[in-house]
């Protein structure tokens, strides 16, 4: 069935080079795999965002010397390509005093836990120091940032080799093993 999917994928890929919907321009899907690999994957998504996707993604490949490829295949799991926010209710112990004795209530708060196309985790982002806004927003900054992260995770879990991107998601194994297996079947074994 994988198998399947993949040669899928490259004939799609192949069959792609065409006129580009939004722009009228010719697309060379030997110039611009990455790009006819998008439309491969999700055929209704805007042309020139796809365009635009695909040249950050090489361009901070090459910066960060990593696989454009496998940072594609990570924000389809991630977010399928949609500009998302994961909301997780958390809560806030608030101290309530009267008569010189205090308690702590809890009060529930529904936060953002996860940004943009790569899903940063809040906590990765306050780390970091990152404008979660240009995070949701700016297409450039969402790659760059995804790019400073995935090559941290890289080199924390340096002793996986080949599977070191995995930590990405997390470091626990049994969960680590299953995040490579889905961001996996989007990545094209030959490109």
């Amino acid at each position: 069935m994988k198998h399947k999917a993949i040669i899928l994928a490259i004939l799609s890929i192949t069959t792609i080079c065409s006129y580009s919907k939004s722009s009228n321009i010719k697309i060379n899907c030997k110039k611009n795999p990455l790009y006819c690999h998008i439309l491969s994957i999700k055929p209704s998504i805007n042309h020139k965002f796809a365009f635009k996707l695909s040249n950050l993604l090489v361009y901070y490949a090459r910066k960060y010397k990593m696989d454009p490829w496998r940072s594609l295949a990570i924000a389809i799991q991630e977010s399928s390509l949609q500009a998302t926010k994961r909301y997780e209710t958390v809560y806030i112990p608030v101290k309530k005093c009267s008569n010189n004795h205090c308690k702590t209530l809890y009060r529930k708060v529904n936060g953002i836990s996860d940004l943009g196309y790569f899903q940063l985790h809040a906590k990765t982002v306050m780390h970091h120091n990152f404008n979660p806004n240009l995070i949701l927003n700016d297409l450039n900054y969402m790659v760059k940032t995804h790019y400073i992260v995935l090559a941290e995770k890289i080199r924390q879990c340096h002793k996986l080799g080949q599977e070191a991107w995995s930590c990405y998601h997390s470091k626990t194994p049994m969960l680590r093993k299953k995040y490579l297996r889905r961001v996996n079947q989007y990545y094209p074994t030959a490109h």
